[in-house]
């Protein structure tokens, strides 16, 4: 298994992506470690930095939570599994957080269309006293 990792980062593509990770060019090392995935789709090494690179770089937390995911079932007995499934649990909070909650704004909505007819009347309460 160790062999094995070790090739996945020997890839041409891969190193490529770490380059590119160094340089701050994430959509490129994106585009690489994809490139590294379509070479050998097995890559365990290949998810893990993508899954990195989505969480860490991009924000983009449905991304990670797929890479963190396939590294994990392509390294069951991996010592990086707690890590990543920590990751994973945080990238989920994280998506969460970024998904409005639909009772709340229709409520706040119902609140607001009262409280703005409420203030109309109102002013015209005010506008009527002032005439007399």
């Amino acid at each position: 298994m160790g062999g094995r990792a070790v090739d996945e980062e020997k890839d041409p593509a891969f190193l490529s992506g770490r380059s590119r990770v160094e340089e701050k060019d994430y959509s490129g090392a994106v585009e690489c470690f994809e490139r590294a995935l379509r070479n050998n789709p097995q890559s365990a090494a290949a998810h893990l930095e993508l899954g990195l690179l989505y969480y860490r770089n991009l924000s983009d937390y449905a991304a990670a939570i797929y890479h963190f995911d396939r590294f994990n079932r392509l390294r069951p007995q991996s010592s990086k599994r707690d890590v990543i499934n920590q990751f994973i649990d945080v990238c989920k909070r994280d998506l969460a957080a970024d998904v409005p909650l639909g009772s709340v704004p229709l409520l706040m909505q119902r609140e607001l269309d009262r409280l703005t007819q409420t203030n109309k009347l109102l002013v015209l309460e005010v506008e009527r006293l002032r005439l007399q």
